[in-house]
């Protein structure tokens, strides 16, 4: 996903978003488990427990019409729990993983509203967060041939929404949404490693600085990894 817009003139962007109609609803999917890792680590830090309290007690729901831009989620999608799952039986995981998932809203410079993917590794003892491009997982808010608008999975070649053979559409797992705070201070409390953004994209994602002076006890440390790494998974078809 590329040409973003910088989301300056947040206030105009949110009220472009409030002015749409409520999403289409989707039945969320499976909840699921995990253990402690090192280095760069996954959902599966937390263990089945946490993982299950997240995805049922601190769950995003996005169908009320109020939808944020520029705001966080976390996201504890469903290979990151089937890995934890694996684990946590004893039985070598079938998902290599690494990192943690959220999720952000934004606009493009054409005016078109997608979703923005953010990764967190462990780097250097910190928990780094940056922008990156999730291979076959691009999704935008746009209408289906119902009318009804949802956060549709892009087919590349035309633009619109991608379609499976029976008809459905590759819709958002709107299932794995998690308040990115609670999701956050939880992986921090497992971990205790101090959490990094870069420091363009504190000030423009709402509440983000307040809660990383939460979770680093008022320190908050700069973020300078620039590779470009991309997860290592297929294509799912989610939301059906």
């Amino acid at each position: 996903m590329d040409n973003f817009a910088n989301n300056d003139n947040s206030d105009g962007f949110q009220e472009l978003l409030n002015s749409l109609p409520t999403l289409a609803p989707v039945v969320p999917g499976k909840r699921g488990g995990g253990r402690k890792a090192s280095n760069n680590i996954g959902a599966d830090v937390l263990g089945v427990e946490m993982l299950k309290e997240l995805r049922t007690n601190h769950h995003v729901n996005l169908f009320g019409g109020d939808l944020k831009g520029n705001t966080l989620w976390g996201v504890v999608d469903q290979k990151s729990y089937d890995r934890a799952k694996q684990i946590s039986m004893s039985i070598a995981p079938s998902y290599p993983q690494t990192g943690i998932l959220s999720v952000s809203l934004t606009q493009t410079t054409e005016g078109n509203i997608v979703v923005q993917w953010w990764k967190a590794t462990s780097i250097n003892g910190v928990l780094s967060f940056r922008k990156f491009y999730r291979k076959g997982a691009e999704y935008a808010l746009m209408k289906n041939q119902k009318g009804d608008y949802g956060i549709w999975k892009i087919d590349s070649s035309t633009g619109n929404p991608e379609v499976k053979n029976n008809g459905d559409y590759f819709s958002f797992p709107y299932g794995e949404l998690v308040d990115f705070e609670d999701y956050l201070n939880s992986i921090v409390e497992v971990t205790e490693l101090p959490v990094s953004f870069p420091d363009e994209e504190v000030s423009k994602l709402k509440g983000l600085s307040e809660i990383l002076a939460s979770v680093n006890i008022n320190t908050v440390v700069d973020s300078t990894d620039d590779s470009d790494e991309e997860f290592e998974e297929e294509e799912d078809e989610v939301g059906a």
